[in-house]
């Protein structure tokens, strides 16, 4: 998988998903944030339950491959909220997201 995407729409979106897979889950899974990039024409979908609750949100963004995986919503969110670019970079190595900015 190799995103690029504007880093204000992705940390917004995240915040809110976030909410939603709380910290205090019992299944690991509902914690994480399933990002979605399989499709280049709807853009990157991010996905997060509670159980009770679920939201989906689609972000516009440049997707060279596409792929699927599922990441702790409140390390991501912090991950990014850290970053100074612009233009955030969600990438895969193996079974491991890296998350890169230009700087």
């Amino acid at each position: 998988m190799y995103i690029e995407v504007e880093k204000q729409k992705l940390l917004r979106h995240l915040e809110i998903l976030s909410r939603i897979s709380a910290k205090q889950q019992t299944l690991p899974v509902l914690q994480c944030v399933l990002v979605d990039a399989g499709d280049q024409l709807k853009g990157l979908i991010l996905r997060a339950t509670n159980l009770e609750l679920g939201i989906e949100v689609r972000i516009d963004g440049l997707i060279t491959e596409g792929g699927v995986l599922a990441a702790p919503a409140g390390l991501l969110t912090e991950t990014i909220r850290l970053l100074y670019d612009k233009m955030i970079i969600l990438k895969t190595e193996g079974e491991m997201l890296v998350v890169e900015s230009g700087k």
